[in-house]
């Protein structure tokens, strides 16, 4: 992991290098190890560096060619590298080093703007090609690293977190309001930010800027017509477990000892089994830890299964109760970052993280992904129905509504027709019945004036998969809610040193997962059918059986109720605007209060919209509100003690 930062004066000015150094400032705890500013002409690009692999620990970016002509910024990894060195070798194109950026810049120069389709791995980058004048940018397919930039008519800028670029006088604070309904209710938007003047450049996108023009792209889609069909489910599993050591063994390349988030379900453990495997092949050498978060008497507690996951696999387990996180450190990291905070429940890894930090480790695994690809979709029902296969549906139907991971039987009956019509009537009919969509406590007139009924059911057409579930599935990975959580683990794992990778969230396994029936995804009331059977002599049959891990809603309780005796809610700014009622806020704190006093377990439901409310608050008073940026100068100084006080 690194931080990039960019600027490109489009009317020829030449670049202030003290602008570009103040922006990197700002991500300063994304790069610890080394910090460098270039600039020539109208471009200026900054670069802090996080080593993460062993072919980084000789990096210096940015990394400019010998001949001078191209200069590049790289936050990432590069998983194909064996396969673009042939290739280099055999079109003679010139590898000027051995870390990945260079790898990425050989690659523009042998593919030019079609280079990011050739790349395997997580990565965001920004090539200055000096001959065209033009600056090159793209990002990965599932936008495993971040990317932020400001266009105006004069000016381009690009950094890995928005709060860089405020530190551009041209970059103003002024709510993006369309998005501010969006997080007050679903993040449907993959390009928007809650600033109007930041965008974010979306998942498999390429963009290229120069002063005669800005074009921005899709380079990449999967092939959504793709199946696999093997004769037996043993097919299936070898073929799951031969990709799981690829990309596993790809993400613990590593320049120092790795770990794996272990909870106690089938996703990490899977992770956690197969890299012990790789490790005791002798195909990888670096040392790979168990971390997990435990709590002991507790609701979350997965303690027994972390240890008898871990037992069997012979892997070191390192375990840490909750994190404190008072309240005042939302406030900080709302600031710091220029965007929401994370939610509660995800502030309980912090402690995981610190330990991480602790023992030397820089590079963690987590098994997040594999809910998405391999825990199947009850819009299968849709799929039967339009078959006419009414036993199958029938069966389905019964073990879905059983499973304690499934589906009442009533939101089962619900989507066997809704889904079959096309989205634009779907859309037309909850508009006229009065559903569409819009929260109840984000005020109609608000509502209408950013037309967020449209925003939350867009038009853009889908990938044209051959079943509802598919189809379902992949815009559910590849959403705008869905990214906002990547980079939010993404940006949290920073404050930390940290890099997490995710090998669910593989290209390939992607394009496995999407592509196996769906009887393999979701089967006699068991989800993740595959997975499981993949993984039958690797781990406890208990873990593997697991149907799910514990529900976090209840982390959320103490952290809403700080805040409303803080005086969040108090005259809030979000009143103030116009965007939600008065008094909605406090009234989801007393109804969570009087259900959870009663003994209702129902008290969760209005933690989520509480939490958004109070986060989305959080950020008009630490961001919008605060109109000089000059007085929130960033510093390593700064950042160090952030780092190590946890927040």
């Amino acid at each position: 992991m690194s931080g990039i930062v960019g600027l490109f004066n489009l009317d020829g000015r030449p670049a202030d290098g003290r602008l570009v150094e103040r922006m990197l400032r700002a991500i300063a705890n994304r790069g610890p190890d080394a910090s460098r500013v270039w600039s020539s002409g109208a471009v200026g690009l900054g670069h802090c560096l996080l080593t993460t692999t062993p072919e980084s620990l000789g990096e210096v970016q940015p990394h400019v060619a010998a001949d001078g002509g191209l200069s590049i910024v790289f936050d990432g990894r590069i998983d194909n590298r064996q396969d673009l060195a042939e290739e280099f070798a055999r079109a003679r194109v010139p590898l000027s080093a051995g870390f990945d950026a260079a790898f990425v810049l050989a690659a523009y120069r042998r593919w030019g703007a079609d280079c990011a389709a050739r790349l395997l791995g997580d990565f965001a980058f920004a090539v200055w090609d000096a001959e065209r004048r033009r600056l090159f940018c793209a990002r990965d397919v599932m936008a495993q690293k971040p990317f932020y930039y400001h266009h105006s008519r004069d000016l381009f800028l690009f950094a890995s977190e928005p709060q860089a670029l405020l530190k551009h006088p041209a970059v103003g604070r002024v709510p993006n309001e369309g998005m501010i309904g969006e997080c007050l209710s679903v993040i449907t938007s993959v390009a928007d930010t809650l600033l109007a003047d930041v965008q974010r450049l979306p998942r498999a996108h390429r963009l290229a800027v120069s002063p005669g023009g800005f074009r921005l792209d899709q380079y990449w889609e999967i092939d959504a017509a793709r199946t696999i069909r093997y004769r037996t489910v043993g097919e299936y599993s070898e073929h799951l477990r031969a990709l799981l050591r690829q990309v596993v063994g790809d993400r613990l390349r590593s320049s120092t000892h790795t770990g794996v988030m272990l909870s106690g379900g089938v996703d990490s453990s899977s992770i956690m089994a197969t890299a012990m495997q790789l490790r005791r092949s002798g195909d990888v050498t670096a040392g790979c830890d168990a971390f997990s978060f435990v709590d002991p008497g507790g609701l979350l507690d997965e303690k027994a299964f972390i240890d008898r996951t871990a037992a069997k696999l012979g892997c070191a387990s390192h375990q840490y109760p909750p994190a404190a996180f008072p309240i005042e450190a939302y406030h900080d990291v709302t600031r710091r970052r220029a965007d929401m905070a994370s939610p509660p429940n995800a502030r309980l890894m912090s402690s995981v993280k610190g330990g991480a930090q602790q023992h030397g480790v820089r590079v963690l695994l987590s098994g997040i992904g594999s809910d998405e690809w391999f825990g199947g979709s009850v819009y299968h029902c849709a799929d039967l129905f339009r078959a006419l296969r009414w036993g199958t549906l029938g069966s389905y139907v019964r073990s879905v509504s059983r499973s304690p991971e499934g589906e009442s039987l009533r939101q089962v009956l619900k989507v066997m027709t809704w889904p079959l019509l096309p989205r634009a009537a779907r859309r037309r009919i909850k508009i006229l019945i009065g559903r569409d969509g819009v929260p109840r406590w984000i005020r109609r007139d608000f509502a209408r004036r950013i037309a967020l009924a449209d925003r939350l059911y867009p038009l853009a057409p889908d990938q044209p998969f051959p079943t509802v579930a598919q189809r379902t599935i992949y815009r559910d990975m590849t959403s705008g809610a869905s990214i906002h959580c990547i980079e939010d683990e993404e940006r949290s794992a920073a404050e930390f040193g940290l890099e997490i990778r995710y090998p669910y969230a593989d290209r390939r396994v992607m394009e496995f997962g999407l592509a196996i029936p769906e009887e393999l995804r979701w089967r006699d009331g068991t989800r993740k059918y595959v997975l499981r059977e993949a993984m039958r002599e690797q781990l406890p049959v208990d873990v593997r059986l697991r149907p799910a891990s514990p529900d976090a809603g209840s982390a959320f309780v103490p952290t809403l109720g700080a805040l409303a005796d803080e005086g969040l809610f108090r005259h809030p700014a979000i009143e103030r605007e116009g965007w939600v009622h008065s008094g909605e806020a406090q009234a989801f704190h007393d109804r969570i209060l009087a259900r959870q006093t009663s003994g209702d377990p129902d008290y969760t439901d209005d933690v989520w919209p509480m939490w958004i409310v109070a986060a989305v608050e959080l950020w008009m008073r630490e961001v919008a509100d605060r109109h000089s940026p000059d007085d929130e100068e960033d510093t390593c100084d700064e950042m160090t003690t952030a780092l190590t006080s946890g927040t």
